[in-house]
């Protein structure tokens, strides 16, 4: 990492040191002009990470993030491969500092998927040198749940700036232009297993006329807003999905592992909210 200056980063090393060893993800140092400072990465890594932060393009997001005066909380910036990072700003330097966490998987990546959704970005790589670097760190790098993954961003923002912020303060602004899932050619074989065991719940509860029904299923980046769900349709949040302001009158929502509901009124059906998941102002009439 660059060189302490701050308090609040002379803390940071201290948090840094207690994380556990499978979950020690990499800090990164970024100045306003997208100059790398400094990083806990080793050296063997740091040009292929690098360069894919760059090839994936989550590094002009972490770019509009880190110019924006307005933008002070932290942000989860994902990619086409299910691989993310958190931008932080360092309020406490001089000039815009960006800290980026990462990157880490939310789920444990599968090889073949990754090579199929890296080939949509083969204009921006030179070769075959990147591929081959890049599944060499690949088992370096960590596995986090985004509940797991967003708490941690807050923690280093909290611990940098001095500062107390709860998970629902997270910087939403980037998730609507973020929406990188799988390029068209690869099929999102999580969204399929959630769709089927959707319809298989429903035949299991005698409802073989679910045509006229609706779904929803949102992760990855995806946002839902201000959305009615009735007449027994289904919403299903996961894996860095987020829906704001969603109103229920019959049907169900649920929360998995990395979902956030924020504001959400029910009056009629039903919400489950698993491990991992996150409700936040929910009113229940």
């Amino acid at each position: 990492m660059a060189s302490v200056i701050t308090k609040g980063e002379q803390n940071l090393s201290l948090l840094t040191s207690l994380l556990p060893a499978n979950e020690r993800f990499y800090m990164w140092c970024y100045d306003q002009e997208g100059k790398l400072l400094g990083t806990s990465c080793p050296e063997e890594y740091r040009e292929t990470l690098d360069r894919a932060l760059h090839i994936l393009g989550a590094f002009e997001k972490m770019q509009a993030y880190g110019s924006d005066p307005k933008r002070t909380m932290p942000v989860i910036i994902g990619s086409a491969i299910d691989m993310q990072w958190a931008a932080v700003m360092d309020q406490g330097r001089t000039g815009s500092v960006v800290l980026l966490l990462g990157p880490v998987f939310y789920v444990s990546p599968d090889r073949d998927r990754i090579l199929g959704a890296l080939s949509s970005f083969s204009d921006r790589m030179d070769g075959r040198g990147f591929i081959r670097g890049f599944m060499q760190a690949l088992p370096d790098l960590p596995v986090l749940s985004y509940a797991i993954f967003s708490r941690y961003a807050i923690m280093v923002h909290n611990t940098v700036n001095e500062q107390q912020l709860s998970i629902t303060d997270l910087d939403r602004g980037l998730t609507d232009k973020d929406v990188q899932a799988s390029p068209a050619d690869v099929r999102d074989r999580s969204q399929i297993y959630r769709a089927e065991k959707a319809m298989l719940q429903m035949v299991r509860e005698g409802n073989i006329n679910y045509q006229g029904e609706a779904y929803m299923f949102i992760s990855n980046g995806g946002v839902a807003n201000s959305t009615m769900v009735k007449y027994r349709g289904y919403m299903t949040i996961s894996n860095g999905g987020s829906a704001e302001g969603t109103t229920m009158t019959d049907g169900g929502i649920t929360i998995s592992e990395g979902g956030l509901a924020e504001n959400t009124t029910i009056s009629g059906g039903g919400m489950t909210i698993s491990e991992g998941g996150v409700a936040s102002s929910t009113t229940m009439s």
